[in-house]
């Protein structure tokens, strides 16, 4: 992986080889709420259309089985009832980034989902801190903490997980202890939930500002030891979040890097299905426009011979 690991959820997993790759979680930085890229080498990929659309890998999965006509009547009653909010029958491209923006979301919850099931050994869907860490790390907090006397790695890892408890702690939002299912999504994707975006920005603080100055240079950001293409990639990318170019972050730059702008990404895709979709190119969608374009939305079977309008 080219990108470093700089604070975030499970940083430690670098130093704590026996947690397999599949418990890392997302980087903040670099987090596509939809994991197929829309273009491959310069081809359209209709997946992440349809993802984008349904808001559910498995739905996109359902409606590739679905013969058109049926694909097409179900797409109908989605704008009509999800999409369209106004209920003006038209389709405008902020009801459709806002729509989008919630698909990313649940795209997001559903994995975060996944992991939760990992973690809840007992199956009692709730989830303690001792447990979470027994499952992700193979040890307890204490366990870690008397290793951490006499083995820097574990030190440092034992502060990255510090970090983490104050997300775990913080996302318990009744403050009984333990995660539910709804609480370990805020706890697991925290861009996605504003109550959790302030400690997010201070944990970031905490684990780079190491003269505690108010700011993160490039040296504060990168890390130290990272080989010539990874040192490029961090140079390329701090560039990017350094609006004002004085060579160092400030709050609000911070908040750009560890908060990823899925809002954009929705505006992106929603100028995308328009552009592609509106036939009489007057930058809004009619139902009918959206049916004649459902392989695109949703997918579908090859043609059914039960649909009158493929024929």
């Amino acid at each position: 992986m080219k990108i470093q690991l700089k604070y975030l959820i499970f940083v430690a997993l670098l130093v704590f080889c026996s947690c397999e790759d599949e418990k890392k979680p997302k980087k903040h930085d670099d987090h596509p709420p939809i994991k197929e890229a829309h273009y491959d080498h310069g081809e359209h990929n209709e997946d992440y259309d349809h993802q984008a659309v349904l808001g559910s890998e498995q739905d996109a999965e359902e409606f590739s089985k679905l013969d058109a006509a049926e694909a097409k009547d179900r797409l109908e009653s989605l704008a009509k009832e999800k999409i369209d909010l106004n209920k003006d029958h038209i389709i405008d491209e902020n009801e459709l980034a806002n729509h989008i923006l919630k698909s990313f979301v649940k795209l997001d919850d559903a994995e975060a989902q996944v992991r939760f099931g990992e973690t809840d050994a007992d199956s009692d869907d709730i989830l303690t801190w001792k447990e979470y860490m027994q499952e992700t790390y193979g040890m307890s907090e204490e366990e870690l903490q008397e290793q951490a006397k006499t083995d820097k790695d574990k030190k440092n890892m034992l502060n990255d997980i510090l970090i983490e408890k104050s997300r775990f702690f913080l996302a318990d939002r009744n403050k009984d202890q333990t995660l539910d299912r709804k609480e370990f999504n805020a706890f697991y994707h925290p861009f996605n939930y504003e109550y959790m975006h302030e400690n997010e920005i201070n944990n970031t603080f905490k684990f780079h500002d190491k003269n505690s100055d108010g700011f993160i240079t490039f040296n504060e950001y990168s890390d130290e030891n990272a080989d010539k293409e990874t040192a490029d990639y961090d140079k390329e990318h701090f560039k990017q979040y350094d609006k004002d170019s004085n060579g160092k972050l400030d709050k609000k730059e911070v908040e750009k890097w560890v908060i990823p702008d899925h809002g954009q990404l929705a505006i992106d895709e929603a100028k995308h299905l328009i552009s592609e979709t509106d036939a009489d190119k007057d930058g809004k969608l009619t139902i009918d426009e959206i049916r004649d374009q459902h392989s695109l939305w949703v997918g579908s079977q090859h043609i059914s011979l039960h649909d009158p309008e493929e024929l």
